[in-house]
């Protein structure tokens, strides 16, 4: 599962860098990446194994949806 993880990862950063065209809309993007991470670092620590890392990420639906939902407004 692992590499299907990182393929994903790598994958995003082309489509957040496509979207620089749209300032307003690439800040947003850079701003919910930088909710995903800080999430991920609350979650895992400084220290983590691959494997701690996969099986955070192969349940990360649920908790990205409930972090950025914290951060939107209204």
């Amino acid at each position: 599962m692992f590499a299907s993880s990182r393929q994903q990862w790598d994958d995003a950063w082309p489509r957040l860098d496509e979207e620089r065209h749209d300032a307003l809309r690439h800040r947003q993007f850079a701003g919910l990446l930088e909710i995903v991470v800080d999430g991920l670092r609350r979650r895992l620590g400084s220290v983590f194994t691959l494997a701690e890392l996969d099986e955070l990420y192969a349940h990360a639906e649920r908790w990205v949806a409930a972090a950025v939902s914290d951060h939107l407004p209204g």
